[in-house]
Formats: C-alpha cells, sequence, structure tokens
C-alpha cells in the first residue's frame, strides 16, 4: 500500500496503550499498514471492510456459526485487511486453533486482546497515531513543495530541480522529452564512470520511442522493474503534462533508496512544476527559432546580397555558418498529412516538431537546424573534400535519426542532399539542388540508400531535366511513350511495366519474368509488342536510350 499514510501493525504494538496485546499469529504480516479501524457488529462483515483497516470483534455475531468463523480470516485476507483483533473470553472462550492456521497461512496479523482492555481505548490510541503520522507527512508535503516552488518561481531551471530531486529521493532523476532529448538529469559519479548511466539513459529513450500512452498510466505514475546490465531496478516513469500538453517524463530508479509515498508524492509536484519551466523555455526558443528560420529563410531565398550584412546577422543570432557545409532537406510533407488526417490539425505541428527537436538533437556541432515550411533543413557542417566522405558523414546523422524516430515516420520522409558549398552566400545554391534531390526521392523512394536520402551529386541525369522546359519534356515523353500508353488503356495489357522492369533488370528476360511472374515466352512476346507499338528496336543504343529517359521521366510527371 505504497499510495496511503498508516502505520504498520508492529509500529502499533509499540504503542503504550497497545503493547499488551498478543500477536498470536500471522507474524510475517506485522508490516502491514493500518489506515482504517472498524468493528465488527454483524455476521457479513465481509462485504463492509475495507483494504487497510484493522478489524476489532469478540467474534459475538459468528459465535455460533462455525462455517462463518472458517470463512473470516480468508475473507478478510483477501480484501486486504491490515490485521483482525480478538477478544475472547465473553462469546468465544479462545480464539479457535484452526483461525490462527488460518493466520499463519495468510499472513494476516491475529492479535488477541485481554478481557480488560476496551475497544475505545485501543482505537484513540491507534487513530491518534495516524492523524500524528499523517500531520507529519503533510508537514514534510509542503515543505518540499515550497522548495521546489521556490526553485520554479526563482527560474533555476530544470538542472536545478533534477539536482534537488536527487538529493531528496537518494536516486538518480531524468528529465527526457518526447524525441527522446534529455532536458535535466542529476546521476551520482559512481553511475557514471560505472557506465551505467548509459544504460538507463537508453532504456528510458526506447520508452520514449515506444509512444506509450499516458491515459494508461495507473494513477499519475507507472512502476515497473527493468534490467540493466543484468541488474533488475524498479523504475517510477511520471508524465510532464499541461492538459492536453505532454512535455515528456520524469524518470528516477529505486538504486539506492527505497521509494515510499513521499517520494512519489514530491516527483509528482515536481512533474507539475517542471512544466512551468518548460514553457517559459518553450516560449524562448520558439522566438530564438522563428528569427532563426526568418534569416536562414532570407539567406536561401537570395534575400540578403551583402556578405557583411548577411554575417552581421547570423552572429548577432549566435549561430555559426563558416566552413564548408551541405544543406540537407527533411520534408514532412507525407507525414504531416498523415496524422493531420487521422488525428486532426494539431497534429500537424506535434509531429514536425518532434522530427526537427530529433535532427537537432543528433546533428553534429555548428551545425544549424529551422523549419521552412514542410521542410526541416539541416545546414550540416563537412570536413573532407572527398564527396563519398562526406556522404559518409551524411549517411551516419540520418541513420541515428532513423534509430530514434518511430519507423512509422521514417518511411514517410523524404531527404534530399545538396551538394558541399564553402561560402555562405552559396547555401541558397546547396538548398536547390536537395529540394530537386527531394522531388526525386518522392517519384524514386525506392532508388534511395539506406539512409533514405537522395544526394544532389548522384542524381546523374535527372539534373539535365531541370535545365528543359516542362512543355519540351511532355512532348518527349509524348513522342516515345504515348503509344504504349495507348495500348495498355485500351487493352488493359501491361507493357510499360514489362519495359520498366527490362531496364532495371538490365535486359534480363528470366529476371522479368520471374518478377512479373509470367512465363519467359510471354515476355518476349511483349519485347516484341512493345519494338512494334514504339516503332523502337531495342538493339539499339539510341532507341534504349530514349526509351529509358522517357520512363523515368514518365514517372516524374506522373503520366497515365
Amino acid at each position: 500500500m505504497r499510495d496511503v499514510i498508516g502505520i504498520t501493525v508492529d509500529r502499533a504494538l509499540e504503542l503504550p496503550e497497545i503493547e499488551n496485546l498478543e500477536i498470536v499469529a500471522g507474524k510475517n504480516g506485522l508490516d502491514r499498514k493500518i489506515t482504517k479501524i472498524n468493528i465488527m457488529e454483524v455476521p457479513d462483515i465481509i462485504d463492509w471492510v475495507e483494504e487497510g483497516e484493522i478489524l476489532f470483534t469478540t467474534l459475538y455475531s459468528i459465535s455460533d456459526d462455525e462455517e462463518a468463523l472458517k470463512n473470516l480470516i480468508p475473507g478478510l485476507a483477501e480484501k486486504k485487511l491490515a490485521g483482525l483483533a480478538v477478544k475472547p473470553g465473553r462469546y468465544v472462550r479462545e480464539i479457535p486453533e484452526f483461525m490462527k492456521v488460518q493466520a499463519d497461512r495468510y499472513d494476516l496479523p491475529l492479535l488477541e486482546i485481554p478481557y480488560e482492555y476496551s475497544f475505545s481505548e485501543l482505537i484513540n490510541a491507534i487513530l491518534q497515531e495516524i492523524v500524528k503520522v499523517q500531520t507529519e507527512f503533510l508537514e514534510k508535503t509542503l515543505k518540499i513543495h515550497e522548495e521546489l516552488t521556490d526553485i520554479a518561481l526563482a527560474h533555476k531551471g530544470l538542472k536545478k530541480l533534477a539536482s534537488q530531486l536527487s538529493q531528496r529521493t537518494g536516486n538518480p532523476i531524468l528529465f527526457i522529452d518526447y524525441s527522446g532529448e534529455i532536458m535535466a538529469e542529476s546521476f551520482p559519479e559512481e553511475m557514471r564512470e560505472g557506465l551505467k548511466r548509459e544504460g538507463f539513459v537508453r532504456s528510458a529513450r526506447q520508452e520514449i520511442i515506444g509512444e506509450e500512452d499516458i491515459d494508461s498510466f495507473i494513477g499519475y505514475y507507472s512502476e515497473k522493474e527493468i534490467t540493466i546490465q543484468n541488474d533488475k531496478f524498479k523504475q517510477f516513469k511520471l508524465p510532464i503534462k499541461s492538459g492536453k500538453n505532454n512535455f515528456g517524463f520524469l524518470y528516477t530508479w529505486e538504486i539506492y533508496s527505497s521509494i515510499n509515498l513521499l517520494e512519489i508524492n514530491t516527483l509528482e509536484w515536481a512533474a507539475t512544476i517542471a512544466v512551468l519551466d518548460i514553457l517559459n523555455r518553450k516560449e524562448l526558443a520558439e522566438v530564438k527559432r522563428r528569427y532563426k528560420n526568418e534569416l536562414l529563410h532570407d539567406i536561401i531565398e537570395g534575400e540578403i546580397t551583402d556578405k557583411e550584412t548577411m554575417l552581421k546577422r547570423i552572429e548577432h543570432m549566435g549561430l555559426d555558418l563558416q566552413g564548408e557545409r551541405m544543406v540537407i532537406i527533411i520534408d514532412t510533407k507525407k507525414i504531416v498529412n498523415k496524422y493531420m488526417m487521422e488525428e486532426g490539425l494539431p497534429y500537424r505541428e506535434s509531429v514536425q516538431d518532434r522530427i526537427y527537436s530529433v535532427a537537432q538533437q543528433e546533428s553534429p556541432e555548428n551545425s544549424v537546424t529551422c523549419i521552412l515550411g514542410s521542410y526541416v533543413v539541416v545546414i550540416f557542417p563537412v570536413t573532407q573534400k572527398d564527396f563519398s566522405n562526406n556522404r559518409e558523414q551524411v549517411e551516419n546523422y540520418l541513420q541515428e535519426i532513423k534509430l530514434i524516430l518511430p519507423p512509422e515516420y521514417f518511411r514517410h520522409l523524404k531527404i534530399g542532399v545538396g551538394n558541399r558549398v564553402s561560402d555562405v552566400r552559396r547555401l541558397q545554391e546547396s538548398f536547390r539542388q536537395a529540394e530537386r534531390a527531394v522531388f526525386v526521392a518522392e517519384k524514386f523512394a525506392d532508388d534511395s540508400d539506406e539512409s533514405g536520402a537522395f544526394f544532389y551529386q548522384n542524381l546523374g541525369i535527372y539534373k539535365l531535366f531541370y535545365q528543359v522546359k516542362d512543355e519540351d519534356l511532355n512532348g518527349f515523353i509524348e513522342n516515345i511513350l504515348q503509344p504504349l500508353l495507348d495500348y495498355d488503356r485500351e487493352n488493359d495489357s501491361e507493357m510499360l511495366k514489362t519495359l520498366d522492369a527490362y531496364f532495371r533488370t538490365g535486359g534480363n528476360l528470366s529476371e522479368v519474368a520471374d518478377e512479373l511472374y509470367i512465363h519467359y515466352n510471354t515476355v518476349g512476346y511483349r519485347m516484341e509488342r512493345i519494338e512494334k507499338i514504339t516503332g523502337m528496336d531495342l538493339d539499339s543504343p539510341d532507341d534504349r536510350l530514349n526509351l529509358e529517359i522517357a520512363l523515368k521521366l514518365n514517372k516524374i510527371y506522373a503520366r497515365d
């Protein structure tokens, strides 16, 4: 009974008024907590008792009913009573032996009250002690609440709050947001040296990724056992929330000291006042982010042409854009729209904010992250001249993001990476390249690398398409593929799909047959029909090139 205030049975037996009561059975249950007192006056008392009560009785109402006597202790144990105090002598000469056996079996303290004792003096003594304990608890709680509230009002921050909580509970404290970013922590030095801190933080982050529903918590906190480096610990997790706004969680683990009701109360209050600090920080961060977004928008859109003005604004914002950079665009439009359709408008910002937060958290030092429309933009610092090495840096960064974000998120992100630039004024160029790569990613997602990214430098012929007018590209597609598109539409055939598979398999007809689940001879027939319909010769390098380019362009422009 962690969540109630009372006194244990063995503490009650230490009271001067109670000390002459004899514990005749159930000694293993002396740590049961007494929170209330009840007196048995009716035979069906089991229906009227509650958890934590100690029941006083002379057994008068069931003294002649052996079956009721045999059912009493099992029934009280099932209701989780603290104990049973029996006064024999008037209605039963002595406590039946079978009741003692039952009390030992259920670890339910069975006390024998001397005949000369009255219930009232025993009840008064126990109630006075319970009130005393409750008063002490409230006084301690108020004092702690004042200490923690003073921290919040003095704007000392979550770091100070975590430190104070760690001192109060004797255990490590972790404040963590929904993206897995640590907001504040307080771990003993010995845990850092033993690398156990990383184990606890990793465990918490993995839970955050699971997006546990706060409404599923029992009460205000969840409690469970976890294993870190083969050792088992009891974990306590409290949501940090205000109304429907969820900001993260407060974690602690029972390592050095047990967590009792006072500690739980302290943690709950800390989680509540943490909201004040978080809201204040979010407001300041939002203002800074807005100014940062405006600055980067002006740079990328070429609205600041004077380098000196640009550098002054960058310095004023406390940003570092020196050195060589590659612009990464993470397009959140698809996942944001998905959640907005399913969950409603409020989820738009929360989903994008989470992706932004993870992208910022995992980015290397001196990188700059911002939001521009549906884009999360990372101005990524690179240290190598060689593209393959820079590409590896970016891929490793994106893999870290992939590990933290829910798989559902990452599957719907489109990522483009621009070329390396060494002058801040050329960030616009790298941004446009990344944007083109995102455009291609939307059409050819299956061709991306394991990190899900398309690099502008690897776009090959796709780069040229941006130099040609749309009407010229559409004309090219129509001249080459329109006969095939018309044939498929009129005959409900798959000539276009077969041609696409032909190029993807390098012209291997056996692989085409396997991929499309058709006979080898059917593939040969279709290829002959394709040549006849299009007037193209697949043995001609020029015709093959035209067909393959037309297919790729058709994907981009989504022609039917």
